[in-house]
Order: structure tokens, then sequence, then C-alpha cells
């Protein structure tokens, strides 16, 4: 009787242990590090900081599974060269039967006004990915008194760049910033 009543006990308390596992670690699965960068670190490491208003994604199927293309039609480019339209590419979306959710990603509306730090995609010409995620993406929206920069940081954590040892995990940047200072914080990091 008492081997019995041992096995429940360390069955229950097994039970118990997968059960406080499975309820904590989605909530750290759903999150993605990158460096914490203040807007002009963003600035100095893109190569293209444009102003624009979202347009259409597109769900594509591919080899290492669903990719969405974003299109941006640029209304100022604040860095880099002069161009009129601007792809974004993330891995994720749904497409073919397939659904990927990568934590992270910046979220794109229609019509939507954004702030965007691009760098070009390594592996496909015309097309660009957000330096930084997310936290790449400010959105304009109307506040009073003016205009907001916001950035959706929910499913990102962050971390200090190593100078030396490892990385130091640190609080997310502001997720809000008046407009006129993002720019202005933009066009000093470009000497501008």
């Amino acid at each position: 009787m008492i081997a019995s009543s041992s096995r429940r006990h360390h069955r229950s308390v097994r039970l118990a242990l997968l059960l406080a596992a499975a309820l904590i670690l989605p909530a750290a699965a759903h999150a993605t590090t990158v460096l914490h960068q203040p807007v002009e670190a963003l600035t100095q490491g893109a190569t293209l900081v444009v102003r624009g208003t979202v347009g259409l994604s597109q769900t594509r199927a591919e080899s290492s599974g669903p990719v969405t293309r974003t299109l941006v039609k640029v209304r100022q480019v604040l860095k880099g060269p002069l161009i009129k339209r601007v792809q974004i590419w993330q891995q994720g979306g749904s497409a073919a039967g397939q659904t990927v959710s990568i934590a992270g990603s910046a979220r794109f509306s229609p019509g939507e006004e954004v702030v965007l730090f691009l760098e070009p995609h390594p592996a496909e010409a015309g097309s660009y990915i957000l330096t930084s995620m997310a936290a790449a993406k400010f959105a304009l929206r109307p506040a009073v008194g003016g205009t907001v920069a916001v950035r959706d940081l929910g499913e990102l954590s962050f971390v200090r760049p190593p100078s030396s040892g490892p990385a130091e995990s640190v609080a997310p940047p502001a997720a809000q910033l008046p407009l006129p200072e993002l720019l202005a914080r933009i066009r000093t990091a470009t000497g501008r």
C-alpha cells in the first residue's frame, strides 16, 4: 500500500510539473529577442528609412513556408535612395493550407501610415526586410496635440548589445514617440 501511495504521489508531482511547464513555456515561446536600439542606432543600421502608406499584402507558399510581401507607397525617404515604392518581405502568414506565425513580426494594415527602418533582403532583389522586426516599424496615429509614432513591441524581448561577455536582457525601448521627435532623431542620425 505504501508503494502504491508513493507512485500516486510521484505521478501527481509529475503531472503538476508538466502542467506548470505547459502554462509557463508558451509565454516564453511567444517572444523573439532582438537588440535594444535607440532610434539613432536603428537609423544608422538601416540602408533605407521611409515614411509611407501601406498597400496590399500577399502571402504565398514557398519552399521555406509561407512568405508575406507587403507593398508600401513611399511618401518620404528619410535615408537611402529615392524610391516610390518598397516591398517588405516577412517569413510567415497563411498560404496553401499552412499558417506560420512568427513572434515579433510586424503587422501591416492597408492604408496605415508608417515609418520603416529597412535593409535589402539578402536573397530577393528588390525586396526589403525590417532591420529589427516589429521594433523597426512605427505606425503613425493621430493624437491630441499631433501625430504619434507607435511600435507594437508585445512579442519582442530585448538585449543590450554585448560589449564583452553574454548579452544582457533590458527593458524595451519607448513604444511611442511624438512624430516630430522621431523625425528629428532620424535627421540627427543621418546628419541631414
